[in-house]
């Protein structure tokens, strides 16, 4: 018996979205290769698709094992009013997830995260865990300054990278998502190591 790999972060993030697109229309091309086993080992050793042979799959995003990025740029976005399909969803968190939106901008890795508006909102099941935040003491929170379906948070070397990883992100969601808020950060200087 062969044991199977184990998923990859973005199949189990989009899974419910697959689900509910699978019928009668093919799954994403990778979430197809996870389920037949049939990858590839690139020149890293690590495993990856084996329709993208020339990029080397990272065992870790920037900033796991190596320094953390200077800046960060949160991005919340809204399902857009003309309620896109699905599929249109998937496909914009799947070129989100696979960094093709921000891989011009040097230095700047994307974190997606969906809330749970999102799966009502597309008439799916959220996961059971995926719920909103409870309301804690002292919060005065603005509604319009919170929330969304969609997260996207931008790492990267200055402030100017994240823009215009922001900026990529934001002209591949027309239609589909709407901006909501957004916050700036970073890290002040410290000694490396």
């Amino acid at each position: 018996m062969t044991a199977l790999p184990p998923p990859h972060r973005r199949t189990l993030l989009l899974a419910p979205l697959a689900a509910a697109t699978a019928c009668g229309t093919s799954v994403t091309e990778d979430a197809a290769e996870e389920s037949t086993g049939n990858t590839a080992t690139n020149s890293s050793g690590s495993s990856g698709s084996s329709g993208d042979k020339s990029r080397p799959v990272p065992r870790t995003q920037p900033g796991i094992a190596t320094a953390q990025p200077a800046h960060v740029l949160l991005l919340a976005h809204d399902l857009s009013p003309a309620r896109p399909s699905v599929r249109d969803v998937r496909r914009v968190l799947s070129d989100w997830w696979t960094d093709h939106a921000s891989r011009p901008v040097p230095g700047v890795t994307p974190t997606v995260a969906l809330g749970p508006a999102l799966h009502r909102k597309l008439g799916l099941t959220a996961p059971p865990r995926l719920k909103d935040l409870p309301s804690f003491p002292h919060d005065r929170l603005e509604p319009r300054h919170g929330g969304g379906d969609v997260l996207v948070q931008l790492c990267g070397p200055s402030a100017a990278a994240c823009d215009r990883a922001a900026a990529r992100i934001a002209a591949r969601a027309t239609g589909v998502l709407v901006p909501r808020w957004r916050q700036p950060g970073f890290l002040p200087p410290r000694p490396t190591g």
